[in-house]
């Protein structure tokens, strides 16, 4: 008789689940997660990982950075609520998702700037102050995000991103130092930034106004003394300068 047919292979392995159902379908195709309601396309697993991400932002609000916002933005989509199992983390992931699209944005304003009037402090206040206003419509679930962030395994991946706003910021300003005053400008940035971050927390002014004022204040005052960095930042700091030099070392000699 004719041969049997073989079993088809495994789904890709997740761990909120062997098999995952996405939009009223079972199982995986080769390239990626296949959706019945959409004419059984199949979609690369990280493009349905990013749009659950996106779609999970809205529910921040209410359940916080965690696998309930994840399993609310993938039942917005038509997904099974069980999809969250792609973000394996967790809602660390949908933090670093939501710092990503906000320093990609914050990039894009930049760039939309005149500075013509402006000396370098004010640039950097100006950067600054942009990127922190892109965080602003989730201050109440902020604390929750920063606590995340801090955890030992998850503290590398934010620190890169903060050497990374702390760059940005210079080379807005024009900077274009190469000696080792490059670290030392962005390592007492990246102290400044940090203790605005979290000022921003239970600041209740209109627009954050005492943020804004509370940044100035900052960069002046680092200005001024010559500081790297706030000594209540050291292990930042250090921390900081690892990101900085292997961000450094990466780019094109």
């Amino acid at each position: 008789g004719p041969p049997p047919i073989p079993a088809p292979p495994p789904p890709p392995p997740l761990r909120a689940a062997g098999r995952v159902e996405v939009r009223g379908c079972w199982g995986a195709g080769a390239g990626g997660w296949r959706g019945c309601s959409s004419g059984a396309a199949e979609k690369p697993q990280a493009d349905v990982k990013s749009e659950i991400l996106d779609a999970s932002l809205k529910h921040v609000h209410r359940w916080g950075w965690s696998q309930e916002s994840l399993a609310a933005g993938a039942r917005d989509l038509g997904y099974s609520p069980m999809m969250h199992g792609l973000c394996a983390r967790g809602g660390i992931e949908l933090v670093e998702h939501f710092r990503t699209k906000s320093h990609s944005e914050w990039l894009a304003d930049l760039k939309q700037q005149n500075t013509e009037n402006l000396d370098t402090t004010q640039k950097l206040e100006l950067a600054c102050k942009l990127r922190l206003l892109k965080q602003s419509p989730y201050m109440s679930s902020w604390p929750q995000a920063l606590a995340l962030q801090a955890l030992p395994q998850n503290a590398p991946a934010a620190i890169a991103q903060l050497a990374h706003t702390a760059d940005s910021a210079w080379m807005f300003a024009g900077d274009t130092s190469t000696d080792a005053s490059w670290y030392s400008k962005r390592l007492m940035l990246g102290g400044v930034y940090v203790a605005s971050e979290v000022y921003m927390l239970t600041d209740y002014s209109v627009d954050f106004e005492d943020t804004v004022n509370f940044l100035g204040r900052g960069l002046k005052e680092a200005e001024l003394s010559g500081a790297t960095a706030n000594l209540a930042f050291q292990q930042l700091e250090i921390m900081l300068q690892q990101a900085l030099q292997s961000m450094k070392d990466s780019r094109p000699k």
